[in-house]
Formats: C-alpha cells, sequence, structure tokens
C-alpha cells in the first residue's frame, strides 16, 4: 500500500490537474458565475473546498489503481 504505483499515479494526477487549472478550463466551474474578490472570505472557502476535493479523488483514484495493480500481481 501507498507504493511506488500510488506515488506515479498521484503525480501524474496532480501534475495534469495543474495544466488544466493553469490552461483555464475549469474558471467558470470555479469561479461559480460569479466574480469573487480576491481574498475574500467566500474565496478562500470556495478554494479550500477544491483543494478538498482535488485532494480527495487524486489520492482515491491512486488508490484504486493501486489496489488494481496488485490484484493484477497477485492473480499471476
Amino acid at each position: 500500500m501507498l507504493g511506488p504505483v500510488f506515488l506515479l499515479v498521484a503525480l501524474v494526477l496532480y501534475v495534469i490537474l495543474v495544466l488544466v487549472l493553469k490552461s483555464g478550463v475549469l474558471d467558470s466551474l470555479i469561479q461559480g458565475g460569479r466574480t469573487w474578490e480576491r481574498g475574500s472570505t467566500a474565496a478562500r472557502i470556495r478554494a479550500f473546498g477544491f483543494t478538498i476535493v482535488a485532494v480527495l479523488s487524486i489520492m482515491g483514484t491512486a488508490l484504486g489503481v493501486e489496489a488494481v495493480v496488485e490484484a493484477i500481481q497477485n492473480a499471476v
């Protein structure tokens, strides 16, 4: 558990997420149809929420991929 497969998948997903966010593809989703004042409480709460969702999705996907890889290795 939490071996090299997990780390590789987590790093790849993190890089993909950063590239997607930097490209501006998710700006409308992140903004939620509003323009947030930089540093406001609402903007910080929204950013914190998206951070939690991103971390959970990256960790969940990486753990799932690692579990599948281990199951395949054990079956062979």
